[in-house]
């Protein structure tokens, strides 16, 4: 399992990468839980650092699965932009919900000139709305690269098999 996951070399063929993908995402959003929930900064540091070697399994099962369709493994460049930029248009928009709905219409007597307890207890009475948007925008954030997987794994299946079968 560790040679499948931490060693770029090889090739791997759907079933196998779509089930890779899978824990390796499951795996990411476990250890991003507690950020998403508010934990301590300390916590949560420790924790992304320990997500950083899945992030490089990610990236070295996506390497095999687009040799195993024929593909360079410089492809996963491509998918690395194609997950950035599905990112930047799904997340950012749910966050700037999120911040509206706990920020927005915050009155502008405690926002502006009140005491720092009014704010506090304005912003722990929304507290519920900040910790449903973070747990949100952590499952959309890693939902994006399974949804890549899937569908770019649909692709190159069908490439392959095209190509195996030739022109009609």
């Amino acid at each position: 399992m560790l040679a499948l996951l931490f060693d770029p070399r090889g090739r791997i063929e759907s079933g196998p990468f779509l089930k890779a993908v899978l824990i390796i995402l499951a795996v990411q959003w476990g250890l991003g839980l507690p950020g998403a929930i508010g934990a301590m900064a300390v916590v949560v540091l420790l924790l992304g650092l320990l997500s950083l070697p899945f992030t490089y399994a990610l990236i070295c099962v996506w390497v095999k699965r687009l040799r195993g369709a024929g593909r360079s493994g410089w492809w996963v460049l491509a998918v690395l932009l194609a997950c950035f930029i599905l990112g930047m248009l799904l997340v950012l928009p749910v966050w700037l919900v999120f911040v509206v709905l706990t920020f927005g219409d915050i009155p502008s007597e405690i926002r502006d000139g009140g005491s720092l307890a009014e704010l506090a207890e304005t912003l722990e009475a929304r507290r519920w709305v900040l910790t449903l948007g973070s747990l949100v925008i952590h499952t959309l954030s890693l939902a994006i690269p399974l949804a890549v997987a899937v569908i770019a794994d649909r692709e190159l299946t069908e490439e392959s098999s095209r190509r195996a079968v030739g022109p009609a």
